[in-house]
């Protein structure tokens, strides 16, 4: 039986987080989302799943059940973004003026597994001590053996080659968790999800935020233009501060640009 996960304590220390992570390649909370919180996170995404559909079909090998941009689909998803505990997590280990990357879901569907069944990294290239980006993953159903937790192994962040497979399902944990947690990882974490042997699927929200100069899986103001929320927090999230000039009017006003705010990266 392989090791089980190491949640973080309630006691709040940011020191000791960024320990822990550049020891583990993540951090794991629990209680993050209460049960009224969940159900209604996961019935915006089982409606999500249902709208995306016919766009999903027409892609050969794509997911069953995932979805590209969930606040596409519900803006309430936006919540997420203004979260306490996960912009002070966010905000620790890539900065303040880190941006979204992605805002989907991974969705284990009853009898089978998904896309990240898999031993993988999210992260295709080895950036060795250099953090570009972290991976987030909310989960809104329990994760058990049963339908399908996914293996991480602790650590594997530092090796730029993968892990043989029996070295892996050896060593590695699984992410056996109640519904609310939330689980922050290293890009470069080996992991694979599991297959789910129950009759209902199992649901989470995963995002991915970067350093202000990558570009976003999606460009997120131009897909929600004239749907924008107006909280500046949001909107800092989605790119807005981070965009690169249109004019010379824009350089030269006194809003900080791109270039301005790549002096902070």
């Amino acid at each position: 039986m392989s090791a089980t996960f190491m949640p973080v304590t309630e006691d709040r220390q940011p020191a000791k987080w960024l320990e822990m992570f550049a020891e583990r390649g993540y951090l794991l909370f629990s209680n993050c989302l209460q049960g009224t919180e969940i159900h209604r996170y996961r019935s915006w995404l089982e409606q999500a799943i249902e709208a995306e559909a016919h766009w999903r079909g027409q892609r050969q090998g794509h997911d069953a059940y995932q979805c590209v941009f969930l606040p596409y689909h519900h803006q309430g998803f936006f919540e997420l973004l203004r979260h306490e505990l996960l912009s002070q997590i966010i905000n620790l280990l890539l900065g303040a003026q880190c941006t979204l990357y992605s805002f989907s879901n991974s969705s284990m569907p009853s009898g089978a597994g998904n896309f990240s069944s898999r031993i993988h990294v999210d992260r295709h290239y080895f950036t060795g001590s250099w953090l570009e980006g972290v991976g987030v993953l909310l989960a809104l159903d329990d994760f058990c053996e049963a339908n399908g937790a996914s293996w991480w192994l602790a650590g594997s962040h530092t090796h730029a080659e993968a892990p043989m497979a029996e070295h892996f399902y050896a060593s590695a944990q699984r992410l056996c968790v109640p519904a609310g947690s939330l689980l922050i990882f290293h890009p470069r974490l080996w992991h694979a999800g599991g297959i789910n042997q129950t009759t209902t699927p199992r649901h989470a929200v995963t995002m991915a935020f970067c350093k202000p100069h990558i570009k976003p899986r999606l460009n997120f103001l131009a897909l929600m233009q004239g749907r924008l929320p107006e909280d500046p927090q949001v909107l800092q999230r989605l790119g807005m501060y981070a965009q690169p000039p249109e004019s010379l009017e824009q350089f030269y006003s006194a809003k900080p640009t791109h270039s301005q705010d790549l002096r902070n990266c």
